[in-house]
């Protein structure tokens, strides 16, 4: 801190003298436009102690001529606008006191909000209120690997997918560490249609999956998908595909039920001990 003191009151006696100082009300100024005095003391963090000398002095004269530049236009502004058109005071404590209310308020949730929902409660929501989760395009569940065509061993990708009754899936995975151009092996997560047709490369026009083994073949690559389970657009979601989605919408709702409790114990509370009038 020292030597940031040093270095900072060097730079302010390297770019203003004593002679203009003298002319100053305030001996702390180094700069003023019209009655606004810039001072010593507003630049006191301003140059961090590990710049450079030359670094040091751009910055400082930087933000002098910016000071300089918006003090001139603030100036301009208040000349040419009616004082109620810039009287802000107002508007200014109404955005001070939402600022206060609400780090309050993020002060409870975080103190208060239980964020544990259980899958009793997320199969209820669902339960309850199935008919907000339509889909707004097609969900696969499958899994799939796709191979240059010149990759080795295809036939036994084919195997692993389609034809082996023991899990597979180490095997799988190390092959696709070695050789796919991408790969989806758990099947209990649902796809996308717009999500898939990137995976694989494909428009929404060519993808038709059947249950079961699939092969889709090009020039260059090779895609091999098992089906397991497909959703049309505009059927109800899975309850596993919109599990986060529940979850978020409970959390929220014991987040505004919180916050009205509490202003609703602050109020009964400030009622009862007499802490306000009306008149």
């Amino acid at each position: 801190m020292i030597k940031k003191s040093i270095l900072f009151s060097f730079l302010i006696s390297l770019f203003f003298g004593c002679s203009f100082l003298e002319s100053d009300p305030d001996e702390d100024a180094i700069a003023r436009v019209g009655d606004q005095y810039l001072l010593k003391r507003n630049l006191s963090n301003l140059v961090p102690i590990e710049s450079e000398k030359g670094d040091s002095t751009a910055i400082v004269k930087n933000y002098i001529d910016n000071w300089v530049r918006e003090q001139l236009l603030l100036q301009k502004a208040q000349q040419n606008l009616d004082e109620e058109e810039y009287n802000f005071q107002e508007q200014l404590e109404n955005y001070r006191n939402s600022l206060i209310i609400f780090a309050y308020e993020n002060q409870l949730i975080k103190q208060k909000l239980d964020t544990n929902v259980s899958d009793a409660e997320i199969r209820e929501y669902y339960k309850e209120n199935k008919d907000n989760f339509e889909l707004r395009e097609e969900l696969y569940q499958l899994r799939f690997v796709q191979l240059l065509n010149t990759a080795p061993s295809k036939d036994s990708v084919e195997f692993w997918l389609f034809e082996a009754k023991e899990n597979v899936n180490a095997q799988l995975n190390e092959y696709c560490t070695q050789f796919a151009l991408g790969c989806h092996l758990d099947s209990s997560f649902w796809i996308e249609k717009s999500t898939l047709v990137q995976l694989i490369d494909l428009s929404h026009a060519t993808l038709s999956l059947n249950f079961g083994k699939n092969r889709i073949q090009d020039s260059i690559k090779t895609s091999v998908i098992q089906l397991y389970g497909l959703k049309s657009s505009g059927s109800i979601a899975p309850i596993s595909y919109v599990s986060d989605q529940i979850k978020s919408i409970l959390i929220n709702r014991r987040k505004i039920e919180l916050i009205q409790s509490v202003k609703a114990q602050i109020y009964e509370d400030a009622t009862l001990k007499r802490k306000y009038e009306v008149y």
